[in-house]
């Protein structure tokens, strides 16, 4: 700016332009973790533009009706760009073992918004439920049909059922019999005698179930083939 008389005066003003969210990264839990209790969720959000503001959390308990355990505003840790939750006690009544999810969004000073993709993780204090009762632990000799079978299930979900055939130390076959709705499973097999799956010669039968959680359990039986 210059006047009449050529005296001249300057400013400079400076502005930030920021139309970008906070970075932001979920610390703890992390996905698939089995926790104990009690459980303190980490964000990390840091924001080179305005700062940091804010962050917002919901935590919800999964099943055939979801449960919203916290939706709240982060307010544990007030300044940084690490901030804690308050503890919460997963092993009280209105929480309990089970499979849950944490949604997390991050704002800066200006309102800019970045969201995290979900985390699933689970609270599971016990493996799971397994039961053989078609052979047994005495075990069988036979050159007839015979079918393992018992009940499997978990508090949380199973992930998995396997029944790993062995002849003479050496896996022959690893079996994925289906749970019903009712935890039932159950696998027919047929000695085949000197060639198919089920040769001559005692078979040692691993079941295991595995939960979501990563819990297992496992249990084993005999069966002597003789075609």
């Amino acid at each position: 700016m210059t006047d009449m008389a050529g005296n001249t005066a300057k400013q400079t003003i400076t502005v930030r332009i920021d139309t970008t969210g906070p970075s932001l990264e979920v610390k703890n839990p992390s996905a698939k973790d089995s926790i104990t209790s009690p459980l303190t969720m980490q964000f990390y959000a840091p924001d080179s533009g305005s700062g940091l503001g804010k962050i917002t959390y919901t935590l919800v308990r999964k099943g055939t009706t979801d449960t919203t355990i916290r939706n709240n505003e982060e307010t544990a840790t007030k300044t940084g760009n690490t901030r804690s939750s308050a503890e919460i006690d997963v092993t009280g009544t209105s929480y309990g073992e089970g499979t849950y999810e944490l949604t997390v969004k991050a704002e800066d000073i200006l309102g800019n918004t970045t969201a995290a993709s979900p985390v699933t993780f689970y609270y599971d204090k016990n493996p799971p439920s397994l039961t053989e009762t078609g052979i047994d632990t005495a075990g069988k000799t036979t050159n007839a049909a015979f079918t393992l079978s018992g009940k499997a299930s978990d508090t949380n979900k199973l992930e998995s059922l396997t029944v790993e055939d062995k002849l003479n130390d050496a896996v022959v076959r690893t079996y994925t019999p289906t749970v019903e709705s009712d935890t039932t499973w159950s696998l027919e097999l047929t000695p085949s005698g000197t060639a198919g799956d089920v040769k001559d010669g005692i078979h040692s039968y691993t079941i295991t179930a595995k939960d979501v959680a990563g819990k297992t359990t496992t249990l084993t039986r005999s069966v002597t083939a003789d075609k």
